[in-house]
């Protein structure tokens, strides 16, 4: 166990730039870390108690480690029955009501990865990444708690199990994910997951150029209605062959003009086009948010929606921009919503003793 007086772990969030719904069915995905970051700080207890201060959600309560432990059974049972029938009603049951979830969900599926009895621990989470915004806010606050966790308990935390923990604490939160959103979040940079290998070789770092990835733009256009799975549930059935076709061309065309060493914005926005349409095709894109994305093809440039989306509206998370070399510095159609000046491609994991 460290002697420090404390351990911080900070992860950054995630973007998905093309591949998001046919992701979780082995369609091939990309994504980048993005600056906007979660922190989890863990100080001892002497009581043995483990203390949860979560002020971005208004928890502040004490539990022991025990009650986590039966808390995250208690989850991993209601996926199970999610998983004989993933559709968007039997989603519901999969998070509960609980602000704390994903902290406490972490906790519990950590216990079985620490190699002497756990110890009592404050833990502190607090978080720069908007809920709902498709930022992979879930997935960095898995990655921060189950780091600083270790760290503490070990004195370094391995990336192996943090991984495995929090791939387990994003099927508890998310239903049916990917994979790629905690790979990224741990390992930073922009990361490549090829179709069908979700659940064998996994995702794999691809090199792009910090030039490239300063094309984009970002914009909020506000939080989602619905949580990411329910939207991922609700609309599983439209992804036809058809459609996860027009997803792999959208995605393994952006991902070869960006990995070129000078990437032509020509291609990059007609990727991003496509990418825009798959989306559109499955209905998870508000018609305010269509209607800027027209506005923004209108003036020669590009925009699609990162994330699960929204069914209901009005907002739908994060937009990706790309304008045109010969655009206006800022593209039309974008007034009502917020910008969001972070850099893409950003480091991983970090963790260091106080």
């Amino acid at each position: 166990m460290t002697t420090a007086a404390a351990v911080r772990a900070r992860a950054p969030g995630k973007l998905i730039l093309a591949g998001e719904h046919a992701a979780v069915v082995g369609g091939p995905v990309l994504a980048a870390a993005i600056g906007l970051h979660c922190t989890a700080v863990v100080r001892p207890r002497r009581d043995g108690a483990v203390e949860l201060l979560l002020p971005d959600v208004g928890v502040r309560r004490v539990t022991d480690w025990p009650t986590l432990s039966r808390y995250t059974a208690e989850a991993r049972r209601r996926w199970s029955a999610f998983a004989t029938d993933p559709g968007g009603p039997a989603f519901a049951a999969v998070r509960g009501d609980d602000p704390a979830h994903v902290v406490a969900a972490t906790l519990g599926e950590t216990l079985p990865h620490l190699r002497h009895a756990p110890s009592g621990i404050s833990l502190t989470v607090t978080s720069g990444l908007p809920v709902g915004a498709g930022f992979g806010s879930s997935a960095a606050t898995a990655v921060a708690t189950c780091a600083a966790v270790l760290a503490h308990h070990h004195g370094a935390p391995d990336a192996e199990s943090v991984a495995a923990v929090a791939a387990r604490t994003e099927k508890l939160q998310h239903g049916t994910p990917s994979g790629i959103d905690t790979a990224t979040v741990q390992r930073g940079g922009t990361q490549w997951l090829p179709r069908d290998t979700h659940r064998t070789a996994g995702a794999v770092g691809l090199p792009i150029d910090e030039a490239a990835l300063s094309m984009f733009a970002l914009h909020h256009t506000g939080p989602a209605a619905e949580p990411t799975g329910q939207v991922v549930a609700a609309v599983r059935a439209r992804l036809t062959p058809q459609a996860l076709a027009q997803s792999e061309h959208a995605t393994t065309s952006l991902s070869a003009a960006l990995a070129r060493p000078r990437p032509d914005r020509s291609e990059v926005i007609a990727a991003i086009r496509d990418s825009a349409r798959f989306l559109a095709r499955l209905g998870v894109v508000p018609e305010g948010v269509a209607a800027a994305i027209r506005t923004v093809e209108e003036h020669g440039g590009a925009a699609k929606i990162c994330g699960a989306g929204s069914l209901t509206g009005p907002g739908a998370g994060a937009l990706l921009v790309v304008r045109p070399d010969d655009g206006p510095a800022t593209a039309p159609g974008l007034a009502p919503f917020t910008p969001v000046a972070a850099p893409l491609g950003v480091a991983g994991l970090h963790w260091e003793e106080l």
